[in-house]
């Protein structure tokens, strides 16, 4: 039997810049079909951190091993205000390697059916929101690093959210998520940036 590596690993990491580090002796490890959920405060350097874990970002100390390529989705994720829903996801669709076309089972799943051909710049923030993380369903990643998945949506939207990250990871599918507070009944395991001195001590897996 071949063995199993982790998505990702993270190995007593710095997170910051220059000489101001945010995060420091941070530990991960992400096994396939795994949810983790990164906690903090605005400041905190949450999105740093993602980015550290995306090999966009150095780490000042420390490494980040991925056995996958992960897919990194950021709160400001850049759209075309004057194009369509449908336009501005077939423009992502031709950016990704082997990507999904935008399909009929993403417009149900997050709830963009009368929206499929309004320019984006009419939408709101929750639905803004949602044409963002319909990005996810578009790629054929194994690793996902989200940034606040839940901002701006509602209490159904953010379920049906919820019922799509647990369907991806049944499949074999990981998730690294940031939060400013943890979510009623969130699934994973919780690493609280909010602790003293940053640190996280011990491997999370």
């Amino acid at each position: 039997m071949s063995e199993i590596y982790p998505y990702l690993e993270a190995e007593n990491i710095a997170v910051g810049y220059g000489s101001h580090r945010l995060i420091q002796q941070f530990n991960l490890i992400v096994h396939p079909g795994h949810t983790v959920v990164i906690l903090g405060d605005n400041g905190t350097g949450k999105s740093s951190l993602l980015r550290t874990l995306a090999h966009m970002q150095k780490p000042l100390t420390g490494q980040v091993t991925l056995n996958v390529d992960p897919f990194l989705l950021e709160t400001t994720q850049p759209f075309f205000g004057e194009l369509t829903v449908v336009e501005n996801l077939t423009f992502w669709h031709q950016l990704f390697v082997n990507s999904k076309m935008p399909s009929a089972d993403i417009k149900q799943q997050f709830h963009l059916t009368s929206l499929w051909h309004m320019p984006m710049s009419l939408l709101s923030d929750g639905q803004l929101q949602r044409v963002k993380l319909s990005l996810l369903a578009l790629t054929t990643k194994k690793l996902w690093l989200v940034d606040e998945p839940y901002a701006s949506l509602d209490a159904t939207n953010t379920l049906r959210v919820k019922s799509f990250f647990q369907r991806y990871c049944q499949s074999g599918g990981s998730i690294v998520m940031t939060l400013p507070k943890l979510e009623q009944h969130e699934a994973g395991r919780i690493v609280n940036l909010n602790a003293a001195n940053t640190k996280n001590q011990d491997k999370v897996q």
